[in-house]
């Protein structure tokens, strides 16, 4: 009869967390993070919207640019202290339309994107 620790720190997965964790015994999730010893004690995170995310997969809508890669799944899943990070590991902005727009176009997606 061990019990078993979730951490999540980002509050929509955590109510997601708590959720499907519910049926089983000796769970205790947690709203929490992780630092190192040297980190402030708040963490800032910067994640895709997990509505807007599932509004895309599951009922087909188009919340990106046209340029721009549209969301997928695993994206809920994305979080990190640089918002430059999510957008890269996301690969929203790798496709070829994107890399056809000239700079100011380019910085016209990225920003929409971002906002």
């Amino acid at each position: 009869d061990h019990k078993k620790i979730f951490v999540e720190p980002v509050p929509p997965l955590y109510q997601r967390l708590k959720k499907n964790t519910a049926p089983l015994q000796n769970v205790v999730p947690l709203n929490l993070a992780v630092r190192k010893q040297n980190q402030a004690g708040t963490l800032v995170l910067y994640c895709w919207d997990i509505d807007v995310v599932e509004a895309a997969v599951q009922r087909g809508e188009r919340p990106m640019p046209k340029e721009a890669r549209q969301p997928v799944d695993f994206w809920t899943a994305l979080c990190s202290q640089d918002r430059g990070e999510v957008v890269r590991v996301s690969q929203v902005l790798d496709t070829d339309a994107f890399r056809a727009l000239d700079p100011e176009g380019q910085q016209r997606v990225q920003q929409e994107v971002e906002a």
